[in-house]
């Protein structure tokens, strides 16, 4: 089934920002860089944002923006995000009119857009800054230069924020409601009835034309001659997330409309249980089965004809021109909260029975209940072929206040009376009929039998009385249900933190010393077959008391009450707390973020008449559990590989004869040591994309992106090496550097409790940001090098771990290695530089002048030196093999220049390491 939300404001926004032109000359590249540098911000500002919301499945409600910053307001709080280069917010709406799109700009109607004659709405969208319906495009006049643009989607459904180009999408909000259909979404008759003297009718929703004035006292009125009559028809059973929703509160209007923006005309209502009747069976087969009462947080959704609907328009008014039935979707203070799934079906001719239908006694429920049984056998009575004397059988209902029903679609109306033989007893155990239809039995009646006279009167007019005798046999089982709780399943899966206020300590006597077993405290789901919820119904029914659940007195959970080692009223009525334990083992495939019904039963089992176990259901508890998932950054945090937004990931097994190049996408690490340690090792990479030189988003994976983890051994992320290297050999520089990526996490490898996080990537060649540092006496790094009077700069000083400094001197230095700047490192002779890098041989480049197709040889190419004075500047060999500068020219003492290296990997890829000097 398909999922949707409500929403008491439906607000879709999608914010425009232009790209803008720049002049890349020299003198702006800081201005240049700066602004990259805002625009990357701003990028991973809207990803953490969206990472939030989606992980608190956080609805969006509004957006307003003021001093720069963009404010998202959900259901779970405010996100933020800084956007200081817009001044204001402008609103644009969509909405639907009939047939006609309606376009609104800060409040300003603008000229209506008709939709396409056809049966779906086209798809709509805003995009570039034009509004796309179907395959037309309509120019948006707004101001995107200066202004956040929110556009309010009341036919989408979705959040798009857009900034310089930076895109999101977030949910709508829709008042924290979901509704799913339970039963098939068809209204249609309530039960098959076969006429009496007639072949049967199709099946469809009964109907027929009064022939005449009927004297009739039943709920529904006197009959007038040429009235419509509608037979019975069957509800739709919904389920309503959170529970605390009230989809019958009176406040709320319920519609159905078609695509097209059509609503049909009827009446909906939501009702909890089954006070309006029976939901109709799935299988058409077993309709005459029971169907039971619903379950908390589900309605029965019934319809009935407008006055629009006459005999004239009752076959067309819900169907199209082909003739097809109109699927309808349901729609909540108008807002679409489902599919187009909903069908209203009437027969294509009026019901022409001739006499009323034989009475059955398993087709009258009260309360959704209504089975028969023999009095004298005690055996359940399924079969209609005989007949039943209302002194020999009795049908099983429930106490409480009930609506009576009849389960047949043939049935206009039924009334319902006391028969005169039991009436006194009626009077005295306060049993009575309201409306002709409801029953109302209170405790006092548990146990006793009553007769009620039963008429009915079918379509045609036709009219059938019965009596038949009802026991209460169901005592009212009052359902309590305990504030919702909000639970974070962290990668740690701690235990479900269950507030049970006084469900014990409220407990009389009686009923604490009744439960005397940890097995009369029972926990279930709701919803048995729920496969979504973190653990199954199994696994709480069956948990071991202090251990899979732990009771305790106090919020801290500090002082728990045992129930394993004997059960005691005093015990019992302390425990204000509980803890349900599990693990990873116990979690079910499908777990998902959503709110669940827990039911704790506090029962009490004792033996009555022969022997027979029974069970008295003391309490019933419901427990909305809220299953939330944490933000990104509440499970992970960054590595030092991070430079602002961005991470900085260096190509690595690189073989160039093959033409493979890899990298790490090794991120992140744990944000707590609660997580049991490592888990950012099983973080996945889900999207890897640069953009090409036309603007177009590609894979920068050259294979299929890795299922392994990035800490795993085959982590790594094989890259297009066609792809990076395209323009090296003319360019000396890699195709693309910047990359965005998604990284994804499953907490408890579930694929639905998966949280994730989208981030800049830049990429770094083999030997990028190798740089030449002068460190001075002090052994620490200068701000520049000292040139002595033979224009000589003084070779370093390094020990053999290659990252310590002896002494005064000039180094080459990549990631905190260091290797002697001499005239060794620009000649044949090389020197050797350590790396962590384990696909380079030895853990160590070569660096020389020497030419180079092996990865771990890095060539100097070319050497440069620069100064007031110096013409045709370059590097030799000076004294000790300390590096000189030469050239035609003379350097004057005080004088400063640059020094500068020039290198080459195996793949091509050029890099430059220059440092300042000055002539002492």
């Amino acid at each position: 089934m398909r999922k949707k939300y409500l929403s008491a404001l439906l607000f879709g926004a999608l914010l425009f920002a232009s790209a803008g032109t720049f002049t890349s000359c020299k003198d702006y590249d800081d201005d240049i860089d700066n602004l990259s540098q805002r625009i990357d911000q701003v990028a991973s500002d809207l990803n953490d944002l969206q990472t939030k919301v989606d992980a608190l499945g956080g609805m969006v409600s509004d957006v307003t923006f003021a001093d720069g910053t963009l404010t998202v307001k959900t259901d779970k709080g405010d996100f933020t995000c800084n956007i200081p280069d817009k001044t204001g917010v402008q609103k644009v709406e969509l909405s639907k009119d009939g047939n006609n799109l309606v376009l609104t700009v800060d409040g300003v109607a603008q000229e209506p857009i008709a939709l396409p004659e056809q049966q779906e709405v086209p798809e709509i969208k805003v995009e570039g800054g034009k509004l796309i319906v179907g395959d037309k495009s309509y120019d948006l006049a707004v101001d995107v230069q200066s202004n956040v643009t929110a556009v309010k989607n009341n036919i989408d459904g979705t959040y798009t924020l857009t900034v310089n180009g930076e895109t999101v999408t977030l949910p709508l909000a829709y008042a924290e409601v979901r509704i799913d259909f339970v039963s098939t979404p068809k209204f249609t008759e309530m039960i098959d009835a076969e006429p009496a003297n007639s072949g049967k009718v199709e099946e469809g929703i009964h109907w027929a034309t009064a022939t005449s004035a009927i004297s009739w006292d039943g709920p529904k009125g006197a009959i007038a001659a040429g009235q419509l009559l509608v037979g019975q028809i069957s509800a739709v059973q919904v389920s309503v997330r959170p529970v605390s929703y009230d989809l019958s509160d009176p406040s709320h209007t319920l519609k159905l409309v078609d695509s097209k923006g059509n609503y049909a005309p009827v009446i909906v209502k939501a009702t909890k249980g089954v006070e309006d009747g029976p939901i109709h069976a799935e299988s058409r087969a077993d309709a005459n089965v029971n169907v039971g009462t619903l379950q908390q947080g589900e309605y029965a959704l019934t319809i009935q004809m407008d006055e629009t609907v006459t005999k004239d328009n009752i076959i067309t008014a819900f169907a199209n021109d082909v003739p097809q039935n109109i699927k309808y979707a349901l729609e909540v203070d108008g807002v679409k909260v489902t599919d187009y799934d909903v069908v209203i079906d009437t027969q294509l001719r009026a019901d022409a029975q001739l006499q009323a239908e034989k009475f059955d006694w398993n087709k009258f429920v009260v309360g959704g209940k209504g089975t028969v049984y023999d009095e004298t056998t005690s055996l359940k009575v399924t079969s209609n072929a005989i007949e039943l004397d209302e002194d020999d059988y009795y049908i099983a209902v429930p106490c409480g206040t009930n609506v009576m029903s009849y389960m047949s679609g043939a049935i206009y109306d039924m009334k319902v009376e006391i028969d005169p033989s039991s009436e006194d007893d009626a009077e005295l155990k306060g049993v009575e009929v309201k409306d002709g239809n409801v029953l109302v039995a209170p405790e006092a009646a548990y146990g006793r039998s009553y007769k009620l006279k039963v008429t009915l009167i079918d379509v045609n007019g036709n009219q059938k009385s019965e009596v038949v005798r009802v026991k209460i046999t169901d005592q009212i089982n009052t359902v309590t249900q305990l504030t919702t709780i909000q639970y974070k399943v962290t990668p740690d899966l701690p235990a479900i933190k269950i507030n049970l206020q006084d469900v014990f300590s409220s407990l009389t006597a009686a009923q604490a010393v009744a439960i005397y077993d940890a097995e009369n405290v029972q926990w279930s789901l709701e919803d048995k077959s729920e496969d979504k919820f973190l653990v199954s119904s199994t696994f709480l029914e069956r948990m071991d008391a202090d251990e899979d659940v732990v009771y305790y007195e106090d919020e801290a959970c500090t002082k728990p009450v045992s129930l394993s080692d004997g059960v005691t009223a005093e015990k019992v009525r302390k425990i204000h707390y509980a803890l349900i334990n599990y693990e990873a083992s116990d979690l079910q495939t499908n777990a998902t973020p959503e709110e669940f019904l827990l039911t704790l039963t506090i029962s009490n089992e004792f033996v009555e008449g022969s022997n027979q176990q029974a069970t008295e259901v003391i309490k019933k508890i419901n427990v909305p559990v809220n299953v939330v998932l944490p933000t990104w950054d509440e499970v992970f945090k960054t590595t030092n590989q991070w430079t602002n937004n961005t991470f900085n990931t260096r190509l690595t097994s690189v073989d160039v004869t093959s033409k493979v190049a890899k990298i790490s996408m090794d991120a992140f690490e744990d944000a707590s040591t609660a997580w049991g340690g490592n888990i950012n090792d099983g973080i996945k990479i889900t999207k890897l994309k640069y953009t090409d030189n036309a603007g177009r988003e590609q894979n920068a994976n050259g294979t299929a992106l890795p299922n392994a983890g990035v800490g795993e051994s085959n982590g790594l992320i094989t890259l297009d090496y066609a792809a990076l290297t395209e323009n090296t050999a003319t360019t000396g520089k890699l195709t693309f550097t910047d990359m965005t990526a998604k990284a994804e996490y499953a907490i408890g490898g579930k694929e639905n409790l998966t949280i994730e996080k989208e981030f800049s990537v830049k990429l770094k060649s083999i030997f990028e940001d190798a740089k030449l540092v002068y460190y001075g006496s002090d052994k620490k790094a200068a701000a520049q090098a000292k040139m002595n009077a033979a224009n000589e700069i003084l070779k370093g000083d390094i020990a053999t771990d290659g990252m310590t400094v002896n002494g005064e001197g000039l180094v080459l230095e990549l990631n905190g290695y260091k290797t002697v700047a001499s005239t060794d490192l620009i000649g044949t002779a090389g020197k050797k530089l350590k790396t962590e890098d384990n696909s380079i041989t030895g853990n160590e480049f070569t660096i020389s002048n020497n030419s180079t197709s092996t990865v771990n040889a890095i060539q100097v190419w070319k050497t440069e030196a620069q100064a007031n004075g110096l013409n045709n500047g370059n590097l030799t060999t000076g004294t000790n093999k300390n590096i000189k500068v030469t050239g035609s020219g003379t350097i004057e003492i005080g004088t400063s220049g640059t020094v500068t290296l020039y290198f080459k990997d195996a793949m091509g890829v050029q890099t430059e390491a220059p440092i300042k000097f000055t002539k002492e």
